[in-house]
């Protein structure tokens, strides 16, 4: 499976703009950050250590506008995301995790998790990728030629042929109809989303054709997600 994950050799960072990060001082010294780490452990506000954070979250948001250019518009997202986690870092923060590495460490470790999470939550379901199809054709068998597409992940192709996963070579079109098989919808909205006749619809147009609202899909999307993750582990 693809997924969107930063490694330790992704080390490509892309230069953007954000209103919460324009002020950002680039590199924060780490014995200052973990100095006023304490100080939050010690029972200080915690605003001053927040807003120094900023620094690792906007270095890494850089990493996966680097390495992962399919993210490129969720810039908003993955900034709301990553902040959030350090927000809730600093109000708890582990002292036995901080004696052993620096909260620079942890804050980036906590940001990453929470904007892969989210980033991961919004990528389309999509066919078997292409050394799948072709072992399929191998035995005889069917190909599937459904493809998830997306309005802001994937680009509809538009060529028809291009949606044949064998004919494009999309390496990195992930291999999970089997795996829709056997998750369990809680309701007639969930089959929906799982439904490949909907897939080429976006969040708000799928929205108003069940009634409810976009964050409504979205937190669905990231609840079935989650199941789809705990199927393939």
């Amino acid at each position: 499976m693809n997924y969107i994950h930063l490694k330790h050799y992704h080390t490509n960072v892309m230069n953007f703009e954000h209103p919460m990060l324009d002020d950002v001082v680039e590199s924060y010294d780490s014995d200052k950050l973990d100095a006023l780490a304490w100080k939050v452990v010690d029972g200080a506000d915690p605003e001053e250590l927040v807003l120094a954070l900023r620094s690792c979250l906007k270095l890494l948001v850089g990493r996966f506008l680097g390495n992962w250019p399919e993210s490129e518009p969720y810039v908003d997202d993955m900034v709301s995301e990553g902040f959030a986690e350090i927000v809730r870092l600093c109000n708890d923060i582990p002292e036995d995790l901080l004696a052993e590495k620096s909260i620079f460490k942890i804050a980036d470790s906590r940001a990453q998790y929470g904007i892969e999470k989210m980033l991961n939550s919004l990528r389309p379901l999509a066919a078997a990728s292409a050394r799948t199809q072709t072992k399929r054709i191998g035995r005889n068998e069917d190909p599937i030629y459904v493809q998830g597409v997306s309005d802001t992940l994937l680009t509809t192709p538009e060529d028809e042929t291009a949606f044949h996963p064998v004919e494009s070579g999309d390496e990195k079109i992930r291999d999970v109809l089997e795996v829709i098989g056997m998750m369990r919808p809680a309701d007639e909205i969930d089959k929906k989303i799982l439904n490949p006749l909907y897939w080429n619809m976006s969040d708000s147009e799928l929205a108003n054709e069940v009634g409810v609202s976009r964050q409504a899909i979205r937190k669905r999307k990231y609840r079935l997600y989650n199941q789809y993750l705990k199927i393939t582990e």
